[in-house]
């Protein structure tokens, strides 16, 4: 999903630019085509056409559309990066910030459980006077 957002965000500076040749424009809608699903398109050149960003990065846990905090849930899910999310105040597409992604830690071998030692029971006992 990141590469989608990526793709948004490269052809922005394009789209924005109202008074740009209509053939480059076409180009880059073109591209954007066939890498984005239809609906996110959609959703994506209706917030450009009205002026506003359509996709945005996310830095230090605030959107860089609308300069307000993120939810810290969304963070977290941008970081795993398996599903495309929306700010919930300008409606902008959102991707973490390349320098604050999370490492790949795919190269460590997991680690192998330990087997815990469980104890029994305390059994109480009845003392008849």
């Amino acid at each position: 999903m990141r590469t989608l957002v990526e793709a948004m965000l490269e052809a922005q500076p394009t789209l924005m630019q109202k008074a740009q040749n209509q053939v480059t424009r076409r180009t880059v809608l073109k591209r954007l085509e066939e890498k984005v699903p239809a609906p996110v398109l959609s959703h994506y050149l209706r917030m450009v056409d009205q002026g506003r960003k359509g996709a945005t990065v996310v830095r230090n846990g605030v959107c860089s559309g609308c300069h307000l905090r993120v939810a810290s849930g969304i963070v977290a899910a941008l970081a795993r990066q398996t599903d495309l999310h929306l700010c919930d105040n300008c409606g902008a597409y959102l991707m973490l910030a390349p320098e604050e992604m999370p490492q790949s830690h795919a190269a460590e071998p997991a680690p192998e459980p330990v087997a815990v030692k469980t104890r029994k029971p305390r059994v109480r006992r009845v003392v008849e006077v």
